[in-house]
C-alpha cells in the first residue's frame, strides 16, 4: 500500500547582499538529522558543507538564484536562518558562558531579531599612488577553499585574499586573477607595509554579518552579562 505524499509549503525571501529573491521550502526531518550531526561535530568545514547541501535541497528556484557556493556568505547565513525559522521555529537555545565565573547559561534567542549589521566596504583597496587591488565579497566557495591546516590568522587572510582577489591595477593597467600565479600574488602581498595590509584585513573583518546582542544574568553568580552573537556558528555551533 502506497502511503500519501505530504505537501510542503513554500516561502520567499530576498537576500541582503545580492538582493536575489529566493523561493524555498522548510527542511525535512531526514535533512535536519544530517545538519544536527554536522553542527554537533564542532567541525566548521563539515557544518558549512552540510548547511550548503541542505540549502540546495530547500531552494526551489536554483535556476534563477545560481550556484549557492558563489553567493556571499552573509546571503547564505540569511537564507539558512529563514529556512530554519520555517522548519523548526523562531527560537534557538544557545549556551553562553558567564564573563565572571564561566558558568554556561542556556539562553533562548529569537532568530527573527537577529539582523545583518554593517555595510559592504569599498572593494577597491588603494595602496599607494595609482596602485591598488579589487576584492570580491567572500563566498561559501572561498571559505571552503581555506586550507584546514592554516591555523594562523595571517595565513588565513592570505588564503582568503587569494580566493577573493579580482584584480591588481597600476594606473590603466589591470591584472586579473587569471593573469597571475599564486606565488606572484604572495610576492606582491609581501611588499605591503603594515598599514597597507591592515586595509585589506579591514575589508574582510568589516563585512556585514548576522548578529544579535544578548543580555542575561548569570544563573550562578548573578553577574550581568552582555554578549554579541556574530555569524552563523555563534547561533548554532
Amino acid at each position: 500500500m502506497a502511503l500519501p505524499k505530504l505537501e510542503v509549503a513554500s516561502y520567499t525571501t530576498t537576500l541582503p547582499i545580492t538582493k536575489k529573491k529566493v523561493t524555498y521550502r522548510p527542511f525535512l526531518v531526514k535533512e535536519q538529522k544530517i545538519l544536527l550531526i554536522a553542527l554537533e561535530s564542532e567541525d566548521s568545514e563539515q557544518a558549512s558543507s552540510s548547511m550548503l547541501e541542505l540549502m540546495k535541497n530547500c531552494v526551489l528556484n536554483l535556476d534563477k538564484v545560481g550556484l549557492l557556493e558563489k553567493l556571499p556568505t552573509t546571503d547564505i547565513e540569511h537564507l539558512f536562518i529563514q529556512v530554519r525559522i520555517k522548519s523548526v521555529g523562531e527560537t534557538v537555545d544557545v549556551g553562553i558562558p558567564c564573563d565572571n565565573c564561566e558558568e554556561v547559561a542556556e539562553i533562548s534567542v529569537d532568530l527573527t531579531e537577529a539582523k545583518v549589521e554593517g555595510e559592504v566596504p569599498n572593494p577597491k583597496i588603494e595602496l599607494v599612488n595609482d596602485i591598488g587591488m579589487t576584492l570580491s565579497y567572500p563566498t561559501m566557495l572561498s571559505v571552503q577553499n581555506q586550507t584546514p591546516d592554516d591555523k594562523d590568522q595571517t595565513e588565513q587572510i592570505f588564503n582568503l585574499i587569494y580566493e577573493s582577489v579580482v584584480n591588481v591595477y597600476q594606473g590603466d593597467a589591470v591584472y586579473t586573477k587569471d593573469d597571475m600565479e599564486r606565488n606572484e600574488l604572495e610576492e606582491f602581498l609581501d611588499q605591503f607595509t603594515t598599514e597597507q595590509f591592515q586595509k585589506v584585513q579591514d575589508y574582510f573583518t568589516n563585512m556585514p554579518q548576522y548578529s544579535k546582542t544578548i543580555n542575561f544574568d548569570c544563573p550562578k553568580c548573578e553577574t550581568k552579562n552582555e554578549k554579541k552573537l556574530v555569524g552563523i556558528m555563534d547561533f548554532f555551533g
